[in-house]
């Protein structure tokens, strides 16, 4: 490879926040070559330094941080004694970014066209009418049907993917040689998870440079030629994806890989390298925890009319078993699974639990038994009363009751925190001091405390870490066995329903379009969607299928 193909060269790199004793080290001693064509990975869980690494090839620095480097060249010049003025230069030029969330980084009080506009015009005049032209070729290329419509609309007005292909859009207006997308498919469905990868791979095939952030092994594999292992700050792995993903040398990249869930892993621990078997469980078909017959919900849309959520919807649940829903943002899954949790009222249909009525009925009935069904909700920490301490949050629900002893809630707290394998003395710990798994641990145990029968999980692994997500999965294959809960999870990742679920339920435009076991529904898919799904899934490939 000629020296010329090196866009960034880094040898020795180190971030440090804050100053004297408050000093943090975040990147340590971190070396990389990029070169123009290629698609390197940088995989890591949260913390790892990896966020920080790539926004130092755009000079985001913060006031608090220091950043020092044996070698740091970027296409052929050094950037240590670069200004503010000389990044400008670089960032939309040069090189891309995109990052996770589409609604947060896009301006909401201006058009898509606009702000696509702004980001061709940044580095020098361009005439109005090719300009013009150009934003509706772009939005065209990135995907975005109807870009003559949609470049006046506004972020809120475009669905998840189409607000991140927007967000490609601007960030490769200027043809950058280098494009950095961080985490950019998280939060999306698989569908439009898949559209946006081969958007990014299409930008590489035509000769750009890519960094790809993630921390799912499964997205990068589909994407990239190289991957970058980072931990604690440091690369601790480098290689080519075959080499990384079918010979890995480290413990903490094998830790990686097997927690990735599928349908090889079910019934088998995700948190340990040798995947041993969780523990064998009972589902009881004689005790139906929760049965839903004919469930429709439609709501009234601000434009006049109704919108469907859910038509003609059947569940039914049974002791200790896990029932997955799967759907893409607007199936469907989230508004059934409220009406299941009693949160949200049918328009058609019933639901009991455990033999009784459970909706539709006045909430003053529902009362007294709500405690028999909890939610797990994607984001704890916003259910959190930012105030108290771990115990009052998982004594809470204890309180309502006012059934219990002071010295029963406290023992009870415990036993929930037992539950959940989490030390003790954090029950006097802040939310604020636990990381993202351990607090998804207390709001697990928060809704265990009262001994519920059903427990719903709705997108409860979808923000974490693989490695965390794989804690958290384990977590609720122990207590399972343990208290033989019936679990409704609902996820868009199927990969982890498959790996979870004992039976499976597909949803699209309010309606479900399949169901059975997953072994069945998944590998023998009926439906086109399911089908659709199915093949959007990014997955770890076989060794021989890798390219060499």
């Amino acid at each position: 490879m000629a020296q010329n193909d090196v866009i960034a060269q880094v040898r020795g790199l180190n971030v440090d926040f804050g100053e004297g004793e408050s000093l943090h080290h975040v990147v340590k001693n971190v070396s990389f070559t990029i070169r123009r064509g290629e698609a390197v990975g940088l995989v890591g869980e949260s913390g790892s330094g990896k966020s920080v690494t790539v926004r130092t090839l755009l000079g985001l620095y913060a006031d608090d941080e220091h950043v020092q480097a044996e070698e740091f060249d970027l296409f052929g010049e050094s950037t240590l004694s670069y200004k503010d003025k000389d990044w400008r230069k670089i960032r939309g030029s040069r090189i891309g970014f995109v990052l996770q969330d589409a609604l947060t980084s896009l301006d909401p009080l201006k058009t898509i066209g606009y702000q696509v506009d702004e980001a061709l015009n940044a580095h020098g005049k361009v005439d109005k009418k090719e300009s013009a032209e150009k934003v509706v070729e772009l939005l065209d290329e990135v995907g975005i049907p109807q870009p003559q419509i949609r470049q006046n609309q506004y972020p809120h007005e475009l669905s998840g993917g189409l607000r991140q292909r927007a967000l490609i859009a601007g960030a490769v207006a200027d043809n950058p040689s280098l494009i950095i997308a961080d985490e950019p498919t998280t939060a999306l469905d698989v569908t439009v998870q898949a559209q946006v990868l081969n958007l990014l791979k299409s930008r590489k095939e035509d000769g750009n440079a890519l960094i790809l952030v993630s921390h799912d092994l499964a997205v990068v594999a589909s994407v990239c030629d190289r991957i970058l292992v980072m931990k604690n700050g440091e690369l601790v792995e480098e290689g080519s994806s075959e080499q990384i993903l079918h010979h890995p040398q480290q413990e903490y990249t094998k830790l990686l890989l097997a927690a990735v869930p599928s349908a090889r892993s079910r019934g088998r621990r995700l948190s340990s390298i040798k995947h041993e078997p969780l523990p064998q469980k009972t589902i009881d078909y004689d005790q139906n925890l929760l049965h839903a017959e004919h469930i429709g919900k439609t709501y009234h849309s601000h434009h006049g009319g109704t919108v469907t959520a859910v038509q003609d919807a059947g569940v039914d649940l049974y002791r200790g078993e896990t029932l997955g829903i799967v759907g893409e943002s607007g199936s469907g899954k989230s508004t059934l699974a409220k009406i299941l949790a009693g949160l949200v009222e049918p328009n058609e249909g019933t639901v009991t639990l455990e033999g009784e009525a459970w909706s539709p009925i006045p909430e003053r009935q529902r009362r007294s038994r709500r405690q028999k069904i909890q939610v797990v909700s994607q984001d704890p920490i916003s259910s959190f009363d930012p105030r108290y301490s771990v115990s009052k949050i998982i004594a809470e629900p204890l309180k309502v009751q006012k059934k219990y002893t002071k010295d029963e809630i406290r023992r009870k707290v415990d036993e929930s925190l037992d539950l959940v394998q989490l030390p003790r003395e954090y029950a006097d710990y802040s939310p604020k001091r636990l990381s993202g798994g351990q607090r998804q641990r207390v709001a697990i145990a928060r809704a265990l405390a009262v001994n519920p029968a059903v427990l719903v999980a709705d997108e409860a692994v979808s923000a974490l870490d693989v490695s965390i997500q794989a804690q958290i999965l384990d977590l609720l294959a122990d207590i399972q066995a343990k208290t033989q809960v019936g679990i409704v999870f609902i996820s868009h990742d199927l990969g982890v329903v498959h790996h979870i679920a004992d039976q499976v339920i597909v949803m699209k435009d309010g309606h479900i379009v399949e169901s059975g076991d997953p072994d069945q529904v998944f590998n023998k898919p009926s439906h086109p969607y399911t089908k659709r799904l199915i093949a959007a899934l990014p997955t770890i490939p076989a060794e021989e299928r890798m390219p060499r």
